[in-house]
């Protein structure tokens, strides 16, 4: 605990060695007043640093922190990710899973304060607790409830728009939240890999559409293809029909003409065989 306190102190830059003197020298020749504006100065300069350490953990602007949020912090602080969890631990006395900006500064505060105020009464310790609790009022929504950090959940596990209906989700979740804190981790990461699942489904189910579509379009221009070319093959078989027809017709015309013509010619004969024939018989 004193190590991560240490550690927590290193980086808002409350080392106790190099303001040790500082504080005595100023607490020697200074009035009270004088001495309680160093110690507003120094709660606000706290303050800052609890609002820099939250949203370098809150990326994704939730409104609170995990856990796992907390690991982001590695970079920052000299703490390995076990130490880091202790730290959540310690901080987080509500039991739910998370930190809101109010108790990750106040716990913060008393985690620093305690080295720092080793001598001070419970009033500057409460007063620290104000200066956290009033400096991050502001920051606050009150409309920031439990909707709110379920659709931020859901945003940042990437499941906002795979569920149709998250009403039983979000039933489930606030209630492990309130009755079951512990599990609520595994749960998010269930719903992570079931949404992961749901997205590779739909993405697959859209590629098959899309290649279906695909095969149906070709499918209908290939069938529109076979069916202009029956068209055409019949159009030109009925004109060739048409043309055979018409020289056929033609062609009977013709014959019909000549047989007429033979069958003149035939009857003229007979009738020239008649009259020279019957002047013979009329003479006998």
């Amino acid at each position: 605990m004193e190590n991560r306190r240490s550690s927590l102190l290193r980086y808002v830059h409350w080392e106790a060695e190099e303001e040790g003197d500082e504080e005595d020298d100023v607490a020697s020749g200074a009035s009270p007043s004088s001495q309680m504006s160093e110690l507003e100065d120094v709660q606000v300069e706290m303050l800052e640093k609890a609002r820099e350490l939250f949203q370098l953990c809150d990326k994704d602007k939730k409104g609170f922190i995990t856990k796992l949020d907390m690991q982001r912090l590695q970079s920052e602080l000299p703490l390995t990710p076990e130490q880091l969890e202790t730290v959540f631990d310690s901080l987080e006395q509500n039991n739910n899973g998370y930190l809101t900006p109010v108790e990750f500064s106040m716990g913060l505060g008393k985690l620093i304060g305690i080295n720092l105020c080793q001598g001070a009464g419970r009033t500057d310790r409460s007063s620290h607790e104000e200066t956290f609790e009033s400096g991050w009022s502001d920051d606050m929504d009150p409309a920031d409830d439990e909707e709110k950090r379920f659709c931020s959940m859901m945003e940042q596990l990437g499941a906002a728009q795979v569920f149709e209906d998250p009403s039983e989700v979000r039933d489930l979740w606030a209630r492990l939240r309130k009755e079951r804190p512990e599990l609520l981790a595994n749960f998010e990461e269930f719903l992570l890999r079931v949404s992961s699942y749901i997205r590779e489904v739909n993405h697959e189910k859209e590629s098959m559409e899309q290649a279906l579509k695909r095969k149906e379009t070709d499918h209908d221009r290939e069938v529109r293809c076979l069916y202009e070319e029956m068209e055409q093959q019949i159009r030109a078989e009925r004109e060739r029909l048409i043309c055979q027809e018409a020289l056929r017709h033609s062609r009977s015309n013709l014959l019909q003409k000549e047989l007429r013509s033979k069958e003149q010619e035939l009857e003229k004969i007979l009738y020239r065989q008649k009259k020279v024939t019957e002047p013979k018989a009329f003479l006998k």
